[in-house]
């Protein structure tokens, strides 16, 4: 006889899957003690701050991240010891591989969902950069391919500043050159004292005879000043715009750098808007930086406005953020441009003056004992805050910011008398 077919209850049994038995593999709890414990070296002050700067503008770093530190290493010895307890925790959230990989790729893809949403909405926002105001200078400038922007030759113009909204005169030769009066010639032989820098040498915001510039100008037996300040540059500009016009005067006897804290921050970006977000900008500016032989190379040339082309608001948030929160700028690029302009000065036999002011008081960031910031440089260094009289820090232009008549008035007469003291052949002091 046939035997019967099989029935469910006579049927060979399958086999189950094995089940693991054991203790979960200790490779999870070690992976991630390990990685706690790489970023807590990563971190470590003495090797980070070989990387980056640990000056932020929010202070300090080096206190929080050695407590950041300790707290790395604690939570790693602690994962050590209990890697039964974290073993069995990852296995349960992930049970197999495949679920890990899908957990990665769903995890990948929310962010970059996230991250397109959030561009589409700073585009609708305009963020972060709003474009609501136009600098006075750039009511006043146009586009300039080397500079970024420089003034509009031969123009009268009356612009209003501070809270009363004075009326001020500006004038402008031939080179875009502020002066007192369109009648105004510079003779390309007389004896010139050269003036660069920002609104500080440009004076912002006061009638010309109430500038250092003007002041100077109209002291009995003075050089013949010409003012190359433009509202809004930084040590690079100065320096490539005192090079265009450096060679129009045979007789230059100094040249007088106004130079602000604030110049370092605007050495270190092309585009304005990083510091000023509220900014209708021409274009962006020239940017420089050091090599590692100390030498200065161009890395980017002016770019008008119109061409600037489609850019992340994303990532110009975060580089605004790092503008404003992040790692202080090094003064090593600020102190490579002033070394170039200083070269490029004394091979015209002249000497270079650097015009230290700080009214803002913004060198605190980087010399918290009130050092000059070219200490060491052997150049010379006039510093209108040291000593200043009483309430200097508010000789300001009521609502604007920007220095007043006063202060102008002050700064003259220092830099009259270096000037007194270059003629006389007195060697630098070594920057104080």
């Amino acid at each position: 006889m046939e035997d019967p077919p099989p029935t469910p209850e006579t049927a060979a049994p399958t086999e189950e899957p094995a089940v693991p038995t054991g203790p979960p593999s200790p490779r999870p709890a070690f992976v991630i003690a390990a990685a706690l414990a790489v970023l807590a070296v990563a971190t470590f002050p003495p090797v980070s701050g070989a990387l980056i700067s640990l000056d932020w503008q929010m202070g300090d770093l080096r206190p929080t991240l050695y407590g950041l530190d300790a707290i790395l290493l604690v939570a790693a010895a602690v994962i050590v010891a209990l890697r039964t307890r974290v073993n069995a925790r990852f296995h349960a959230a992930f049970p197999t591989r495949k679920l890990v990989v899908f957990k990665a790729i769903s995890i990948s893809m929310s962010v970059v969902i996230a991250l397109v949403l959030a561009e589409v909405l700073f585009r609708i926002i305009s963020f972060p950069f709003n474009e609501a105001q136009t600098p006075s200078e750039h009511a006043l400038a146009q586009f300039d391919g080397e500079l970024g922007w420089s003034y509009l030759p031969g123009r009268s113009v009356v612009q209003e500043f501070g809270e009363g909204g004075l009326e001020v005169p500006m004038h402008f030769d031939a080179h875009g050159v502020r002066v007192g009066s369109l009648a105004t010639r510079h003779d390309p032989d007389a004896p010139s004292v050269i003036l660069v820098g920002g609104s500080f040498t440009f004076g912002h915001g006061l009638a010309w005879e109430e500038t250092f510039a003007g002041r100077l100008e109209a002291r009995a037996g003075s050089p013949q000043v010409v003012n190359l300040g433009v509202q809004g540059y930084a040590t690079d500009q100065s320096l490539l715009r005192l090079k265009r016009h450096l060679a129009r005067f045979s007789d230059v006897r100094a040249v007088i750098y106004t130079f602000i804290p604030r110049h370092i921050y605007r050495n270190e970006y092309a585009d304005r808007r990083l510091l000023q977000r509220e900014s209708r900008i021409i274009g962006t500016k020239p940017l420089f930086a050091v090599d590692d032989a100390g030498a200065l190379r161009q890395l980017a040339r002016p770019i008008r406005r119109e061409e600037l082309g489609a850019y992340s608001r994303v990532v110009a948030s975060i580089r605004v953020a790092l503008c404003q929160r992040g790692p202080l700028p090094s003064l090593a690029l600020t102190h490579a441009l002033v070394a170039e302009m200083r070269v490029a000065v004394e091979a015209r036999g002249a000497a270079l003056v650097v015009n230290e002011w700080d009214q803002w008081q913004e060198a605190r960031q980087w010399s918290r004992d009130g050092r000059s910031l070219f200490e060491g440089t052997g150049l010379a260094v006039v510093r209108p805050d040291v000593d200043a009289p009483p309430g200097w820090e508010t000789w300001m232009i009521p609502g604007d910011g920007h220095p007043d008549a006063r202060a102008h008035a002050r700064v003259a007469e220092l830099l009259a008398e270096e000037l007194r003291r270059l003629a006389g052949a007195t060697p630098p002091d070594g920057g104080d």
